[in-house]
């Protein structure tokens, strides 16, 4: 696979505005650690690895075998191990890529009688705020396109420059 290949870029949710589902903005935006092949390091195995829960051990194996990261040394904290041996590392390399965020859709589930019960957070939407409570949610506007692809910073460059990283 070639370095800097875009996997997957994304969806603006069709399927869901088809349904009538409610545009109720983005989660939040987030740095993600992508590494040479394109493949991502997610939250959760960083989780595993910090934590050193089950299914650690095959996460760090994969990073040292795979991608040249070192291993970790005895008594070496795994969140220092995970920063200066993976994201710093400039053999490793590993991109910063930052997401802007999952569209977020609404669909109340139930009966008209039922879904006219349940309280939506309104400050989802800035437009949703100066609403009336009694007043119906609109539905769009959709987003049309996906992003567009963003090709991250090296983190090696990006902890020289200073940045923090979760």
């Amino acid at each position: 696979m070639r370095p800097g290949r875009v996997l997957f870029a994304g969806h603006v949710g069709y399927i869901y505005q088809g349904g009538g589902y409610r545009v109720a903005g983005r989660s939040a935006r987030r740095t993600q650690w992508q590494l040479p092949d394109g493949v991502y390091l997610n939250g959760v195995t960083m989780q595993k690895i910090r934590g050193q829960k089950p299914g650690h051990e095959a996460a760090e194996r994969r990073l040292v075998q795979r991608y040249g990261a070192r291993p970790i040394r005895a008594g070496e904290q795994p969140a220092a191990w995970l920063r200066d041996a993976v994201r710093d590392d400039p053999s490793v390399g590993l991109r910063l890529v930052q997401h802007r965020g999952c569209h977020r859709y609404l669909r109340v589930l139930g009966t008209a009688r039922q879904a006219a019960q349940v309280k939506i957070n309104r400050r989802l939407r800035a437009d949703w705020a100066s609403l009336d409570d009694r007043e119906a949610l609109p539905v769009g506007p959709y987003p049309k396109h996906p992003d567009r692809p963003n090709r991250g910073v090296p983190a090696a460059r990006s902890a020289a420059a200073g940045r923090t990283v979760g």
